[in-house]
């Protein structure tokens, strides 16, 4: 049985950052693969997390609702300074096309705009 695409559908465009920066960084764009073990995010300007290094699983929450299918894991690719990263899955269950995948900051965790040096 061939498996259906995730839905994409829901993100957090507000990254929480610290107030003071000139720019604030924000999600502006989220892709799944067709195999639904990925997702490319796209983000207004480049990030770090709050130590200046690469964002990683410990900085993002995942969630899912409706359909069939889970997250069991997952993995971060990112740079540094870049303005995208990506979201390497490990699912449980066939998706049904009805889940929605949510992604935000893991509570406490700061993603911020990479030009700035103030914590």
């Amino acid at each position: 049985m061939k498996s259906k695409t995730l839905l994409l559908l829901s993100i957090c465009l507000t990254i929480i950052v610290t107030a003071g920066f000139a720019q604030v960084p924000t999600f502006t764009a989220a892709t799944i693969s067709g195999d639904n073990s990925t997702i490319s995010v796209t983000c207004s300007i480049g990030i770090s997390n709050a130590t200046g290094m690469a964002i990683d699983q410990g900085d993002l929450s995942l969630s899912v609702m409706g359909g069939v299918a889970t997250i069991s894991s997952f993995t971060v690719t990112h740079t540094a300074g870049n303005s995208s990263f990506t979201i390497n899955l490990t699912l449980l269950g066939t998706p049904d096309g009805s889940e929605v995948i949510t992604i935000k900051p893991k509570d406490g965790a700061s993603i911020k705009n990479s030009g700035t040096t103030d914590y």
